[in-house]
């Protein structure tokens, strides 16, 4: 195959959905599409296109999209009536809805959750929740996972028309009991962890990542399967996760809420 050298120019908003899932596997615009373009060629190295600059940058071009957005299926829909449509969908209109659909709602807008979570996600979740229940028997703090409704109120007692922030973390770990109530949680948890699948990916590193920055979380893990990988984020001195720490295969990650006294082993969870 012969050398043959492009320039590639995108759109700024689809520059946004790129920073967006570059952000998600730990690495900057250049190297997710230099990896995007690589794997894409790579593939199709034999094709005669491939000696055709024309056809090669729009087939490329076409190559970063399809990976920027291919996790992309947890689009914002809308299957219900509002109850106040300027203020988009809220906690009430939520209860409303059939208990046999899994939904969340971040700023008032409802993703849909389907589908089901995969073998290797409830398989993680299961290893996971074991064991940080173990470690906190008899503690104060409690561990709890998917399905279960974490509420965000505007203020303490928001009723529920008012509340529109409702979202289903993969794993919680709350420490003050006062914010659990038969409903879910009510307030920020300290821990949250959130398993990586094709339908919610976009949306847990963006969406959901500046709604646990904005409510205070402690330390919010990323955890990517494919990967065997974990992306934990801190919150600096101004509140705002700013400090990144990234585990892989065989590592070992200190729990920051409890000053690194219970220690996860990637290869336990991953197992």
């Amino acid at each position: 195959m012969s050398s043959i050298t492009v320039n590639l120019s995108f759109h700024r908003d689809f520059l946004q959905q790129i920073d967006a899932m570059a952000k998600a596997e730990s690495r900057s615009r250049s190297e997710f599409i230099r990896q995007a373009v690589r794997s894409y060629m790579n593939e199709y190295r034999d094709q005669q296109w491939v000696n055709d600059r024309v056809s090669c940058v729009s087939r490329v071009k076409g190559a970063v999209r399809d990976r920027a957005v291919r996790d992309r299926t947890a689009e914002p829909a809308v299957p219900y009536t509002a109850s106040e449509t300027e203020k988009g969908y809220t906690y009430a209109d939520y209860l409303g809805w059939p208990e046999d659909e899994r939904w969340e709602i971040i700023g008032g807008v409802p993703y849909n959750m389907s589908p089901a979570p995969s073998y290797d996600h409830q398989s993680i979740s299961a290893a996971l929740t074991s064991l940080f229940y173990f470690f906190m028997k008899g503690k104060p703090c409690k561990v709890l996972a998917a399905p279960f409704d974490l509420r965000i109120p505007p203020w303490p007692d928001a009723p529920d028309e008012e509340i529109r922030d409702v979202v289903q973390p993969d794993l919680l770990v709350v420490c003050d009991r006062n914010k659990l109530d038969k409903r879910g949680c009510k307030g920020s948890p300290d821990l949250v962890a959130e398993i990586l699948s094709p339908a919610t990916s976009l949306k847990d590193v963006t969406a959901k990542f500046d709604l646990y920055e904005r409510i205070g979380v402690r330390e919010y893990w990323v955890i990517r399967p494919d990967e065997h990988s974990v992306t934990v984020f801190l919150p600096g001195s101004d509140q705002r996760f700013d400090r990144t720490r990234i585990y892989k295969g065989g590592d070992s990650v200190p729990v920051e809420i409890f000053n690194g006294n219970l220690v996860i082993d990637l290869a336990e969870i991953f197992a």
